[in-house]
């Protein structure tokens, strides 16, 4: 009988470490409006504008970002595409770290046809967003190189109170015709349509 009670014991430690493990690997999923939102079919659109500073190869670009996404829930995780991301260029919503050095153009993979996956997660209990796939060239002018082509990943933190994505020095990216120098981004995109988008 003691024997019995012991295993059922330990059993039961097994399972309640199982379900805690599960609760704490779980990942975050979307919502609007406080109403989980449902799969790809039933995909969200969202746009989003903000303001974020590139640093690779000696340079630093702080350009103002506007873009826009699809949202929804797969498996239990939250998922979404940006299929327009659009850089302003324009003085002074577009500036350099070098004097005389301006950001004339640019271009980017973003597109309806080819879209940046993005994949939700936790970290420590924080709910982030992976953004992959991410591709795009800044041509300059009065700069020591003519351009930066940029590719790689970044994970940032989702602000459930502002709706936005904010990013602190985040590693991931590289700066592809500087062989491929490593690069971070910092500063916030915000959703502004729709309302009350949350990632938990």
């Amino acid at each position: 009988m003691k024997k019995a009670m012991g295993l059922m014991f330990v059993v039961g430690a097994l399972l309640a470490m199982a379900v805690s493990a599960s609760a704490a690997s779980a990942a975050p999923t979307w919502r609007v409006g406080g109403v989980e939102v449902g799969g790809k079919a039933n995909k969200v659109e969202v746009t989003t504008a903000g303001h974020l500073v590139f640093k690779g190869g000696g340079l630093e670009i702080g350009c103002n970002v506007k873009d826009k996404a699809f949202i929804w829930n797969e498996g239990g995780v939250g998922r979404d595409e940006i299929t327009e991301f659009k850089i302003i260029t324009a003085a002074p919503e577009c500036e350099t770290n070098i004097a005389g050095c301006k950001v004339t153009g640019a271009t980017t993979t973003a597109t309806a046809a080819a879209p940046w996956a993005s994949l939700a997660n936790l970290q420590a209990g924080v709910p982030f967003d992976e953004i992959s796939g991410i591709g795009f060239t800044n041509t300059l002018a009065g700069c020591p190189v003519a351009e930066i082509v940029v590719a790689g990943a970044v994970n940032g933190e989702f602000d459930n109170a502002t709706s936005s994505l904010k990013f602190t020095n985040t590693p991931g990216l590289t700066v592809t015709n500087l062989g491929g120098v490593p690069a971070t981004v910092s500063g916030e995109d915000a959703i502004t349509a729709p309302a009350e988008v949350e990632l938990e």
